[in-house]
């Protein structure tokens, strides 16, 4: 994983479990997308043909297609608001080095 990659935040690279769900969830949400088209299409075609049963029950499936899609969109949100804890770095002693240069008059080096 290349951390220069635009889609990867430092998040991502300390925690791959996050990216791959969140790759996973655009993976999902882009066929969900296109069943949805799909499911659209056929309903259309349905009442073209005078299938009104079929219709009715390809309504449903559109429902449930639709209802998936906010529950992914829900999901994404979530993920893109929740925030990491990195911490601060330890470096214990770097305040409080002091250093002097070297030549300085009255200065001597520690």
């Amino acid at each position: 994983m290349r951390c220069q990659d635009p889609f990867v935040t430092v998040s991502h690279a300390r925690h791959p479990g996050r990216l791959a769900s969140q790759l996973k969830i655009i993976s999902v949400k882009s066929r969900l997308t296109e069943i949805h088209d799909n499911l659209l299409a056929r309903i259309e075609e349905a009442h073209r043909e005078g299938w009104a049963g079929e219709a009715e029950g390809l309504k449903v499936s559109l429902a449930a297609a639709r209802q998936k899609l906010a529950q992914m969109s829900e999901i994404s949100a979530h993920h893109r608001d929740t925030a990491v804890h990195l911490g601060m770095p330890a470096h214990p002693g770097a305040a409080s080095r002091a250093t002097t240069a070297p030549g300085l008059p009255g200065k001597e080096p520690s």
